[in-house]
């Protein structure tokens, strides 16, 4: 019997014919609710950190109190908020992105730029960070980024919006930091830049976690189950 099986990581567009796939992984939970819906059989698949990036890394203090790495697109509206609410508070603060021109000229995000970021660079962005900062797009109802895995693979405090499934990803308070509102994040930043112990054992308990359950191997690991579970147990399309 041979599979034919889909990827999916982002929003759903509604033009997209998907039957002809036998099953659809996607890393969002409410995206795999819809595939069902639709009659494709879907299963939740999670992204994860590669450990050999970290062999890759100059060792190097913490240089920056708090960053971020990431888009700032039209689907990033409250991504941009959030930024230009934090980077008013913190003088600190870089943020690393492909492009900041299409914003306000009066943004402050824009005295904060610090180029872009890509492969490498990134990864030494955050590892160079006492905390690195997170925010899924507009939207996004659950946890999944590949900046979770980023982050705290890397060892670096993450802190990131809450969503009603992180917990099921991270352990919040313990491995990982989460807020509701920008205000809220802005008091999280200040109280973790002040309890450097606290914000270090955070730190370490997220990279264990992900270097003991978010690892690519882990991942692939559990595809094969997901395949050899539909391969055995023969299904029609829907």
């Amino acid at each position: 019997m041979k599979l034919l099986v889909g990827e999916h990581g982002s929003v759903l567009s509604e033009k997209l014919d998907l039957r002809c796939y036998d099953l659809i992984t996607s890393l969002l939970p409410d995206s795999v609710t819809e595939f069902r819906q639709l009659g494709v059989y879907s299963e939740l698949h999670r992204l994860a950190f590669e450990p050999r990036i970290l062999s890759h890394l100059k060792d190097q203090k913490k240089t920056m109190d708090i960053s971020f790495v990431g888009g700032l697109y039209d689907v990033h509206s409250g991504r941009i908020h959030l930024l230009e609410v934090l980077a008013t508070r913190f003088g600190q603060m870089q943020i690393w992105g492909p492009d900041v021109s299409h914003l306000s000229k009066t943004s402050p995000i824009r005295e904060r730029y610090a180029g872009e970021a890509w492969g490498l660079k990134m990864y030494q962005v955050m590892y160079r960070s006492a905390m690195t900062l997170n925010t899924h797009g507009d939207r996004a109802a659950y946890a999944g980024n590949m900046r979770l895995f980023e982050a705290t693979g890397v060892g670096t405090l993450l802190v990131t919006d809450w969503q009603e499934n992180l917990h099921e990803i991270f352990e919040p308070g313990k491995e990982v930091i989460a807020y509701r509102t920008p205000e809220e994040c802005a008091e999280l930043i200040q109280y973790y830049l002040e309890h450097v112990e606290e914000r270090e054992t955070i730190a370490r308990a997220g990279q264990e976690r992900t270097l003991r359950e978010h690892t690519y191997y882990k991942r692939m690991q559990e595809l094969v189950d997901i395949l050899e579970r539909y391969l055995s147990s023969p299904r029609r399309r829907v």
